[in-house]
């Protein structure tokens, strides 16, 4: 199901982005979500002469991280199917909320607030986030988090493909709900996350993902059997989350992630990964060196037809001041959605300019960007 061209663009557009932020390695994955046909599966890695190039790793399937606030949609998910948060229904955000002697915070820090579920996604709040999955309860969000796919492998099953890490419910502790929440405290890899993103842009249905499509063409093998979709939301909270996530692109932490003459709904990400002394690292003098940051945008674009794809970019260990997935990953995937949807004949939206109906034009190699200073707060851990 690759696209030879989408694929070459992924590869070569997040090499830059590795290459630029100082990272060590990064995954670009493009979806066709209705299908679960991957149509690009990039993955780069800095080598030991300090080159980035691409990998015969397959990070995709075999690397697993904690993944942050792209995340939180999950929880906002499950906090809706418990009916336990509505749409628009304000919920208490304190300033801080405390859980067996841990803090939490969001950053930027703010007064006692209500926000409704589609403001604290979009502002990306760690402590609404856990107030959701505190309504929520331990067995819903256990059972959401399990019907998505994550602590189990894709369809794909390929070798050496990870689970990731999520605990039984049985050996949760009192901080599990809250971290987990917030996208810490598990390990998923970067298929499950789209895979995840997928199932929002279906309505609800997890469709398997495929790299194979209909027949094994003349190997004598036949139809490829193919596992059914399953249905893990009802239509009208995949709804909810979708208009969430629409809100997150265009008045939230994902602003960059815009496409022209599409629509955009995502989430960005920029966890912290476990390090020498839980999230912090440390040299060989045993002193402190900072945090292993990990910055993520999953998007989904849509044009009249509704969603068409859906695209994944995770860079690891990012250097310097733009580390976090508004202001990394979120330009990225811009920019190889603009590539894919014009490589592979998606039209754009209606409009109304003219009287005449605008298309993309046909498939063209995107200049790189220019970044805009980020409009969105820059916050640590998994705030964005």
């Amino acid at each position: 199901t690759l696209d030879r061209n989408v694929q070459y663009q992924a590869e070569s557009m997040l090499l830059e982005a590795v290459a630029a932020a100082g990272a060590a390695s990064g995954v670009a994955l493009v979806a066709m979500p209705a299908t679960g046909e991957i149509v690009a599966m990039a993955n780069v890695a800095r080598g030991d002469n300090g080159i980035v190039d691409c990998t015969r790793h397959n990070l995709a399937a075999t690397w697993s991280y904690e993944p942050g606030s792209v995340f939180k949609p999950v929880t906002a998910a499950a906090a809706l199917s418990s009916g336990a948060v509505a749409e628009h229904l304000a919920i208490e955000v304190p300033s801080y909320l405390t859980i067996w002697e841990h803090r939490f915070e969001d950053t930027p820090t703010h007064p006692d607030v209500e926000w409704t579920p589609t403001q604290i996604v979009a502002r990306s709040s760690n402590i609404g986030t856990i107030n959701m999955a505190l309504r929520a309860g331990e067995e819903r969000m256990y059972r959401t988090m399990r019907s998505f796919g994550f602590g189990t492998r894709t369809a794909l099953d390929f070798k050496g493909e990870s689970k990731g890490i999520l605990p039984p419910l049985g050996e949760w502790s009192g901080l599990s709900l809250p971290n987990m929440a917030i996208g810490q405290g598990l390990a998923v890899t970067p298929l499950q996350i789209l895979q995840a993103y997928n199932t929002i842009a279906n309505g609800g249905v997890l469709v398997p993902l495929k790299l194979i499509g209909g027949d094994n063409t003349g190997t004598g093998a036949g139809p490829v059997e193919e596992p059914a979709p399953v249905r893990v939301l009802s239509g009208e909270v995949a709804a909810t989350l979708m208009r969430m996530l629409t809100a997150v692109v265009e008045a939230g932490t994902g602003r960059q992630a815009h496409v022209e003459g599409f629509s955009m709904a995502g989430k960005t990400g920029t966890a912290w990964q476990p390090c020498d002394i839980g999230y912090e690292c440390v040299n060989d003098q045993n002193e402190l060196v900072g945090r292993h940051h990990t910055a993520t945008f999953a998007g989904i674009v849509s044009n009249d037809d509704g969603p068409a794809l859906v695209v994944l970019v995770v860079i690891d260990q990012p250097k310097g001041e733009r580390i976090s997935g508004g202001k990394l990953a979120a330009p990225t995937v811009s920019r190889i959605a603009e590539y894919a949807l014009r490589q592979l004949r998606f039209p754009a939206e209606l409009s109304t300019v003219g009287g005449e109906r605008r298309r993309a034009d046909p498939a063209v190699v995107p200049p790189p960007p220019t970044l805009l200073a980020d409009q969105s707060p820059d916050a640590g851990g998994s705030q964005t």
